[in-house]
């Protein structure tokens, strides 16, 4: 296993901890040592890592419209 591989496996363990603790932020950290920044990091990167691809990529999606939107002259229209 590399370093890299390692480190994401004991933040993966670190992460789950935090989660399941019920504590703040700052308490757990303070508990455990580590700093609010490097939980944050690990938060954001383990939480993009598990997106499924097709989730990351843009769609859209079609209205359609059951009347036209026109406005009055009495409304303001910001676009």
């Amino acid at each position: 296993m590399t370093r890299k591989e390692q480190r994401h496996q004991e933040w993966s363990a670190r992460v789950a901890d935090y989660q399941d603790s019920g504590l703040t932020m700052k308490a757990w950290c303070d508990a455990q040592g580590v700093t609010k920044d490097h939980l944050r990091y690990w938060l954001r990167a383990l939480k993009s890592h598990s997106l499924p691809a097709a989730s990351q990529s843009p769609s859209f999606v079609s209205l359609r419209l059951t009347e036209p939107i026109i406005p009055s002259s009495d409304q303001s229209f910001v676009r």
